[in-house]
């Protein structure tokens, strides 16, 4: 994956990261990149052409640029002692590990989810923890961070 920087362990003392790394979704596939790009230009053009002026296509490409904004723009990630925490221009999410009531693993990544079954409300709670790199070995130390915090809701959680 386009990580700037790989997953960063170190000792925690209170509050301070034991492993922290950015994504930058966008550089993963550039031709995907650049057509999401020209539709939100298309969009935009539109919006400024039926309501016939430039401020509004200009705040529309705006306002849609923000909300995907987790795709064009890097995320950066950040496993602490008592929480994990995915920030990026537009959101930050934080989690508690006490919340955390399973733990699903996928090939991107892992979603720390505060519901104890599956639910329709699963896309929109949690944080999703998107892997730095494709080294096993990054991807196993994050594994174990969340392990380690999470208990057995790993085991409970997780998917094929």
């Amino acid at each position: 994956m386009a990580a700037t920087g790989a997953a960063n362990p170190s000792t925690d003392a209170c509050g301070t990261s034991l492993s922290e790394w950015t994504v930058h979704l966008a550089r993963l596939a550039p031709g995907k990149t650049i057509r999401a790009f020209l539709v939100l230009l298309a969009a935009a053009a539109g919006v400024g052409a039926m309501w016939g002026s430039l401020l509004a296509g200009a705040v529309a490409f705006a306002l849609l640029l923000l909300s995907t904004s987790e795709y064009f723009f890097p995320v950066r990630f950040r496993l602490t002692a008592d929480s994990a925490v995915a920030g990026g221009l537009a959101s930050s999410r934080r989690m508690r590990w006490v919340s955390v009531r399973r733990v699903l693993l996928d090939d991107g990544g892992i979603k720390l989810s505060p519901l104890a079954s599956a639910s329709w409300l699963e896309p929109f709670r949690g944080v999703y923890l998107v892997y730095p790199c494709d080294d096993p070995k990054t991807r196993d130390g994050i594994l174990q961070l969340v392990a380690s915090h999470t208990g057995n809701a790993l085991q409970q959680g997780r998917q094929s």
